[in-house]
């Protein structure tokens, strides 16, 4: 099986920073709010992934930035053998790590010449995948 991503884009990238943030408190109390929305496109094995990771600004303690970003993928498999429900669930558990893994690089990207420093999201257990929705 080849899933191939065909194209990813980032329509959202919101990125402030916190004032009241106190740079010698609490460092590891931002929390994160990840949500993800699997599509089925025109076709079949053509899929739209997109992820959203930010920060959960309610239940967070002191944290440096408050952001939002999002990910959209259109992802192709190739060759599965799968049934449809078998094939998203691939589709789902590879996308969600590559598109978690590039919002992660992009925070990083926005916050290094923020006066806080560079945000390093950690690795976080995903939650589970939403139902499918066609398009």
């Amino acid at each position: 099986m080849l899933i191939q991503f065909e194209d990813m884009l980032f329509p959202v990238l919101e990125m402030r920073t916190n004032t009241g943030h106190n740079p010698q408190g609490e460092r590891a109390g931002t929390q994160l709010l990840i949500n993800q929305q699997l599509q089925k496109l025109g076709g079949e094995s053509r899929y739209g992934l997109a992820v959203s990771l930010g920060s959960d600004n309610r239940n967070s303690v002191n944290p440096p930035y408050h952001f939002m970003v999002e990910a959209y993928a259109i992802i192709v498999v190739k060759d599965s053998g799968l049934d449809a429900e078998a094939e998203a669930r691939q589709v789902q558990t590879n996308g969600l790590s590559i598109l978690v893994g590039s919002l992660r690089d992009r925070v990083a990207e926005l916050t290094a010449r923020g006066p806080w420093g560079r945000f390093l999201i950690n690795p976080t257990s995903l939650s589970e995948p939403m139902q499918i929705s066609f398009i």
